[in-house]
């Protein structure tokens, strides 16, 4: 086989290897992703006023919430239990 045959050929395996090393990566960066992107989803913080009174019920709250809808969360809560109750 020629030189330059063979010179060839061994670029395009190097060639192929770099961009299968990089999908890799890509692959990876991705999955790391999703992980944190799952995680805050399903992390629940508890807020620390709702601990204070042992009668009150404690509320857990997905990690991405802002205190505006913590409060929100809390209302339709109480709402729903009243009703309930009312019935």
């Amino acid at each position: 086989m020629p030189p330059e045959v063979k010179e060839e050929i061994r670029e395009m395996l190097h060639e192929k290897s770099k961009a299968k090393a990089k999908k890799t990566t890509h692959i990876e960066e991705i999955q790391a992703q999703l992980c944190d992107t799952m995680v805050a989803r399903h992390t629940h913080v508890m807020d620390k006023d709702d601990d204070d009174d042992k009668d009150e019920e404690v509320y857990m709250y997905p990690g991405y919430m802002d205190l505006d809808e913590r409060d929100a969360y809390r209302e339709v809560v109480h709402a729903s239990k009243a009703t309930e109750w009312e019935r």
